[in-house]
């Protein structure tokens, strides 16, 4: 194996192999929905984008999710939905292989007062195919009979949302 050496050279994406991670965008803040009983998917307010430098990129997606959920005596759960809007478009979900076709999440089946509370990680690969703005936002929606989901562990818990473009 040949070692290359640079003195004062940049090195720049095209000089890179595929696979090369370009560039990482991170945002890591508390969800802004405190507790939900909707059945309809809401906002929980985090965003993060990035903006590809070739068509041919891919997009890593890691994303951490505290909650916690409380039965009060029903079945509950939640589902929560990994969108990305491409220019300022409308947002569209994105296949996660988990619980459904475009969300993963929990479901707490227990009589009783029970409770749930953990860090729930997700990973996709997206190849959105633009050099475009890429947007990506998680949302949220309870399941179940009763009781409340929370998407803030705790005062100290935060969502993180990081993407890598992945050189294609």
């Amino acid at each position: 194996m040949a070692l290359i050496t640079t003195k004062n050279t940049a090195i720049i994406s095209t000089d890179l192999p595929a696979g090369s991670v370009i560039q990482v965008q991170t945002t890591n803040a508390k969800a802004s929905l405190a507790a939900t009983n909707s059945t309809s998917f809401v906002d929980l307010g985090i965003t993060c984008s990035i903006t590809p430098s070739a068509t041919s990129s891919k997009i890593l997606i890691h994303r951490t999710q505290g909650f916690y959920m409380y039965g009060g005596g029903s079945d509950v759960g939640f589902n929560t939905l990994l969108s990305r809007s491409i220019g300022g478009g409308s947002y569209s979900g994105l296949l996660s292989g988990r619980t459904g076709t475009t969300h993963s999440g929990a479901y707490l089946n227990t009589p009783g007062s029970s409770e749930l509370s953990d860090i729930q990680g997700l990973t996709i690969l997206d190849e959105p195919n633009t050099t475009s703005t890429v947007t990506y936002k998680i949302q949220c929606t309870m399941i179940g009979a009763g009781g409340s989901v929370n998407m803030n562990l705790s005062d100290d818990t935060y969502t993180n949302l990081t993407l890598l473009e992945i050189k294609g």
